[in-house]
């Protein structure tokens, strides 16, 4: 039975102290009483078989205006059992009795983590169930339970205690509760996080104690690499690599990993993990005993270009009734830039593919139908911090001469991207294609046209720059 306080403190004496011969109680049953000083006395209770008159009657009591139910009287006498019904045989009460567990060794948990400016994944966390038990026995008792640093925990249900906790617990009575936690932050030591129950007997024997420990591990994944500067996410390039840490240090802890990727350093206070040349969703796995704790990782490719405008590019200004000599400087980089790419070679593949219209299909532009080696293709370039592989140069060099008329030349930018300078054009992998344009118009106005830019240059010395709306 979960017993009734109805407030205060109340002691209870011994067999033999005081009026009414200090009884016990039992089980339920109503009598009248009196209190002096720190115990009450049962008095007109009747029914008992020992001749005591303290035994065996129901009902409910009040004190000092407040009701609730006591467990039945007894007085303390042997002749009549254990004060259970009926009162046979001799004493054979359980004493008092106390446990209290944690479910589990340890609690993981990792800190939310932000895959990109407007992806943060919350917190999460495995969990763990307290429980504690106790028994009054036949002398009854109070009950203690008190804590150290259950607050690196958060209850996320069962019974709303908190410590420290108290409760009195009559003779013969149990008491039992549960409550279930996860993680707040982590410890600083092994089995830090420690919860005690004592129960003092009412007989003034001695005190039984129990405890238990837990322990909260957090599990921290970051990039090695400084770009971005989110570096604790789930979302990382190919080839990319990552430090495998858990705090407290004390807490021994083995990781493994199912899918692609390998462990490049094993060490005992942290592993590092590489993940592979190509996409994959590795899973890494961090335990302690029997708890686990996964962690969904992606490993993505570059999947685009994006270009920004560095400045222009102005070689000679055009002498009076000539056009051309127009440029633009892109920087470029790749594509997604929540993940870092560092140490790629990106290239764009050469061509003999094209079209020349206009103005420009005559055989003194011959040389620039076509996007090959002589026209920036073929170049590796080693991708840097925050992506950035080069700043391209998309310029027309040549001087067109009057009389002017409209005129293209589209060049396709196949783009590849390899673990090394060395690989041959064309064997590396292509992720991405865009076309770059050169033309001009009736007036002369030469315009060039790259990576979602457009700039051109009029006879007079007019420059413009603007975005196109798609390739």
């Amino acid at each position: 039975m979960t017993p009734y306080d109805p407030g205060g403190t109340f002691t209870w004496s011994s067999v033999g102290v005081g009026s009414g011969g200090g009884l016990r109680l039992m089980g339920i049953q109503s009598c009248s009483f009196a209190t002096n000083g720190n115990w009450i006395g049962f008095t007109g209770c009747g029914g008992g078989n020992c001749g005591c008159g303290g035994c065996q009657v129901g009902g409910c009591y009040l004190l000092d205006g407040a009701s609730f139910e006591l467990p039945y009287l007894w007085c303390g006498c042997t002749d009549h059992g254990d004060g259970g019904e009926g009162g046979e045989g001799g004493t054979n009460a359980a004493p008092p009795s106390v446990s209290v567990s944690f479910d589990k060794a340890v609690v993981f948990y990792e800190d939310a983590y932000t895959n990109a400016p407007n992806d943060i994944v919350a917190k999460r966390s495995t969990n763990v169930t307290l429980t504690v038990s106790a028994s009054g026995g036949e002398a009854g008792g109070m009950l203690y339970v008190t804590d150290q640093n259950i607050g690196k925990l958060v209850r996320t249900g069962g019974t709303p205690i908190a410590f420290p906790y108290t409760s009195f617990l009559p003779p013969n009575s149990d008491i039992s509760f549960s409550i279930e936690y996860e993680a707040e932050t982590h410890s600083d030591s092994e089995g830090d996080i420690t919860v005690t129950a004592s129960i003092t007997p009412g007989d003034g024997g001695t005190n039984i104690n129990a405890s238990a420990t837990t322990t909260s591990v957090e599990v921290r994944i970051t990039a090695c690499r400084p770009f971005p500067t989110f570096r604790r996410r789930h979302i990382y390039g190919i080839c990319e690599d990552i430090w495998c840490e858990w705090f407290p240090k004390s807490v021994e802890i083995a990781w493994a990993h199912s899918g692609e990727g390998c462990w490049a350093e094993i060490c005992p206070t942290y592993r590092r993990f590489i993940f592979p040349r190509e996409p994959c969703v590795p899973v890494l796995t961090v335990s302690h005993d029997d708890v686990s704790f996964d962690i969904d990782l992606t490993c993505v490719a570059p999947n685009s270009i994006d270009a920004k405008f560095n400045n222009y590019m102005v070689a000679t200004p055009p002498t009076t009734g000539k056009s051309g000599l127009v440029g633009m400087l892109l920087q470029l980089t790749l594509m997604p830039t929540n993940v870092s790419f560092e140490g790629l070679y990106v290239e764009e593949i050469p061509t003999t593919t094209g079209t020349h219209t206009g103005y420009f299909d005559v055989p003194a532009f011959s040389n620039w139908w076509y996007h090959t080696r002589a026209n920036g293709a073929g170049d590796w370039h080693l991708t840097g911090m925050e992506n950035i592989f080069t700043v391209d140069e998309a310029v027309m060099r040549a001087e067109c001469l009057p009389p002017w008329s409209n005129g293209e030349i589209t060049w396709q930018i196949p783009v590849e991207w390899a673990f090394s300078s060395t690989n041959t054009a064309g064997s590396g992998t292509l992720f991405y294609s865009d076309v770059q344009r050169f033309l001009i118009d009736p007036e002369g106005t030469v315009s060039v046209e790259k990576f979602k830019y457009i700039i051109s240059r009029s006879t007079n010395d007019v420059f413009s720059l603007r975005k196109r709306m798609s390739k």
